[in-house]
């Protein structure tokens, strides 16, 4: 899942699954990459996916004027 936000100041991003911020898991990784003065690039991969992974996600991004999320529905399959 990738998001990408642009502010000024340039936003924080932070990752919530099913409105629970995101704690550091083993299968779970985080990058996150300036792009120019004022845009983030923010990207969560999960790695095997388990069935415990489905749900509903969100990037959160935001700086002192304000707050912006974006949602991603994962489904597991096998």
């Amino acid at each position: 899942m990738i998001c990408k936000a642009r502010g000024e100041p340039r936003p924080m991003i932070k990752w919530f699954k099913e409105g629970a911020e995101m704690q550091p898991k083993s299968n779970t990784h985080y990058y996150e990459k300036p792009l120019g003065t004022n845009d983030l690039w923010s990207k969560l991969e999960i790695d095997p996916a388990t069935m415990g992974d489905q749900g509903i996600y969100a990037c959160v991004a935001n700086n002192p004027h304000g707050v912006m999320a974006k949602n991603f529905k994962a489904e597991y399959t096998y």
